[in-house]
């Protein structure tokens, strides 16, 4: 599978496979594959993966501690085991009956681990009409749904895997069209889903997947730009939604923005303030009882204004007797008295 790897590396929980794979106090599970020595010790690391298998199976929520849910732990558990037998027979052995039987001494040891109750509830099975190539397909589709998250994460800090990521999501959709037709038709024995229900085949479900819109991301990988990834969020009995996941190349935060243009746009942002202020007021002036009220406050000032000035007028012709006094014109006529 192309760019897989390189995409899945790294990421929390595609490592979860590394923490089954560390042999620390194997040795001392043996015991529980002792009887079937005999037929794996010839295949070189199978003996070792049987003691590994007993370990993990009987040690599974200290292994994968960080995993709460017990069916999702068995998923990891069941998905390593099938990957691992596969990479080992895959180097001795094309003959599928001999694979089978091989295989199948997994099965004896998990038997023998259960006598004790100590295998944590998940199952091994080793089936004709299933082969390892199979679980290898599934492990993938697996891999990209439970890391899904990650991957996009991922793609918005290094547009560079753009393209690669879409060959690899090629691949992926390829495998859950297969799956679709294999597993969600009720042909739920193949597919060996017995964990947990089986959360690909609900309905309404749709493979989550991630747009790159490659000539654009790779423009921008050689031009210093940002990338361009547009998540595309199925849920289960919920329509789809779409939403950037990064900013597009032409776009700029407030931070960036230059001077000008951030001056620019206050002088706007205050112009509307403004105009929304006087609106507002001329809006509650006319059509409210705000208005109104102001406006009968304004006629009776003005009314007390036109009462001071009469007093004031009448006080200055009771005064001025002798005095001719033209209280409407600014100019003074005095009388004048020859000697």
């Amino acid at each position: 599978m192309e760019h897989a790897e390189e995409i899945l590396k790294d990421l929390p929980k595609y490592q979860l496979y590394n923490k089954l794979n560390e042999n620390g106090d194997k040795d001392k599970y043996c015991n529980y594959c002792n009887n079937d020595k005999s037929i794996l010790t010839p295949h070189e690391g199978l003996f070792d993966l049987c003691c590994l298998f007993a370990k993990n199976l009987i040690t599974l929520p200290t292994v994968l501690q960080g995993v709460n849910d017990e069916n999702e732990r068995c998923r990891y558990f069941t998905f390593w085991i099938h990957d691992n037998i596969r990479k080992l027979l895959n180097t001795h052995s094309n003959d599928q009956s001999k694979i089978y039987i091989i295989s199948s001494r997994f099965s004896l040891v998990l038997s023998a681990i259960k006598i004790f109750s100590l295998h944590n509830n998940c199952s091994y099975e080793s089936r004709t009409d299933i082969n390892f190539e199979l679980w290898s397909k599934w492990k993938d589709l697996f891999d990209y749904i439970t890391n899904y998250t990650e991957i996009q994460n991922k793609l918005n800090s290094n547009s560079s895997l753009c393209p690669k990521y879409l060959n690899y999501m090629s691949y992926i959709e390829r495998v859950y069209e297969n799956y679709s037709k294999e597993c969600c038709n009720g042909n739920a024995k193949k597919c060996h889903f017995t964990f947990g229900s089986n959360p690909w085949c609900g309905q309404g479900y749709t493979l989550p997947k991630l747009i790159c819109d490659k000539n654009k991301v790779l423009g921008d990988s050689m031009g210093g730009g940002e990338d361009e990834v547009t998540r595309q969020q199925h849920r289960t009995r919920s329509p789809s939604s779409q939403f950037s996941l990064a900013s597009d190349g032409d776009s700029m935060s407030n931070d960036n923005m230059p001077l000008n243009y951030s001056g620019y746009y206050f002088k706007i942002s205050l112009g509307l303030l403004l105009s929304g202020i006087t609106f507002t007021l001329f809006y509650m002036y006319k059509f409210t009882r705000f208005g109104n009220w102001i406006h009968t406050k304004m006629l009776r000032a003005k009314k007390i204004d036109d009462n001071i000035d009469e007093d004031a007028k009448n006080f200055l012709e009771l005064e001025s007797s002798s005095v001719d006094a033209n209280l409407y014109n600014d100019d003074y006529n005095v009388k004048y008295y020859p000697s």
